[in-house]
């Protein structure tokens, strides 16, 4: 919404008079003073109105009493919306594509709570196709009475296409390998079993170590095909009921078998039945282990809780490393977030084991969270519900 601003050509100079008194010479003063700013104030909205058109920035309101929706001219070309209808939340909400609709919603709801911006990316649907806004807001009050969210919102569309098709175009590269991975681990484990019969253990151990490597590849593409559903809206859970502290104990012996250097050590709860997607919480427990393995160096021990809490479950990984500073702890669960740790051979990942973690766990109602002191190791946790 263009904002609205006193029109400077609707005063016109008084004359003054040949004789007048010191008073109506201040007035006069004052007024010229008061015209002169009007006039710069028309300029510079002019000025900034005239760069958000050429750039294609709409601009728009909510009356948050109303709930009525003020759009500038930008933002109803950008919104096809020609019939210059008086529109409300209710009915702008309802413009958006369904997948788009709950987390603006939410992002609304949130930046009035908190009076914080906030920053969304929803779809709309039109007759000629679906188009991609980036829209952004913050709760603005001029007074006790009046306030609003206003923002700004841009087309993304093109971006949006073309970010989409990397990421298909990547998934369908990830399942496809998954295939031709499956059938190289498959080999491997039956070369592991014949190595050891024929009492080979170092062909054995050359061939753990592949198999081991493969199993990194697999996790690895897993990481990316489920960060590209979360990306698209499209991760779904399987839920069913299943016992986490069974789930904790097999894995961790999965791990040591890969890992013969690391010491694992385990204080299990018994049953703790929970419903939720197995095969998920598997991939984030194996997050934690893999970390924790990876950056505690060889022959260190690694500490794995799985404890029954008040009204859930709660899981612990403590590794032996070299710690992590609290500014970095903040950037641990953002996507492609890379720690740096100030060791020569220190371990690299690519930021997403992490972040698909929080969002799995977030999923099922759960949190996650570190505890970390330089010099001391570090131990990452998730709680469940029952």
């Amino acid at each position: 919404m263009t904002p609205q601003v006193l029109n400077p050509a609707a005063f016109t100079a008084r004359p003054l008079a040949q004789k007048q008194n010191v008073t109506e010479k201040q007035d006069n003063t004052s007024f010229n003073l008061e015209y002169a700013m009007l006039q710069s104030l028309h300029a510079k909205n002019s000025f900034l109105t005239n760069i958000l058109a050429t750039a294609n920035i709409g601009i728009w309101s909510v009356d948050l009493q109303t709930k009525n929706v003020s759009l500038s001219p930008v933002t109803m070309l950008l919104l096809k919306d020609s019939t210059h209808k008086p529109l409300t939340l209710t009915s702008f909400l309802h413009k958006l594509a369904i997948s788009g609709q709950s987390g603006f919603a939410i992002a609304v709801n949130k930046a009035c709570k908190t009076k914080s911006a906030f920053e969304e990316e929803v779809s709309l649907m039109f007759p000629d196709g679906e188009k991609w806004f980036r829209i952004s807001g913050k709760v603005v009050i001029s007074s006790s009475t009046s306030k609003k969210i206003a923002g700004v919102i841009t087309d993304i569309t093109k971006d949006k296409i073309t970010d989409i098709k990397r990421k298909d175009q990547m998934a369908f590269l990830s399942h496809e390998l998954k295939t031709p991975l499956s059938t190289i681990k498959l080999c491997l484990q039956m070369g592991v079993k014949k190595a050891f019969k024929h009492s080979d253990l170092k062909s054995a151990s050359m061939l753990t170590l592949a198999d081991q490597q493969v199993e990194n590849m697999v996790g690895m593409i897993n990481n990316s095909l489920d960060v590209s559903l979360i990306e698209n809206n499209k991760l779904t859970l399987q839920k069913s009921e299943f016992d986490v502290s069974e789930l904790v104990n097999d894995l961790v012996h999965e791990m040591a078998f890969l890992n013969t250097e690391t010491t694992f050590k385990t204080e299990l709860s018994d049953a703790i039945i929970i419903n939720g997607d197995k095969t998920k919480i598997k991939q984030v427990l194996t997050n934690y282990i893999s970390n924790a393995v990876k950056f505690s160096g060889a022959k260190s021990t690694v500490y794995i809780k799985c404890k029954k809490a008040r009204n859930g479950v709660t899981v612990t990984v403590k590794d032996n490393g070299t710690g992590i500073s609290a500014e970095n702890q903040k950037l641990l669960f953002m996507r492609n977030s890379r720690v740096c740790i100030d060791q020569p051979d220190a371990p690299r990942g690519h930021g997403l084991g992490l972040f698909l973690s929080k969002e799995i766990i977030e999923r099922h109602n759960g949190r996650v969270w570190v505890k970390s002191l330089l010099g001391e190791g570090a131990t990452f946790g998730f709680s469940l519900p029952l």
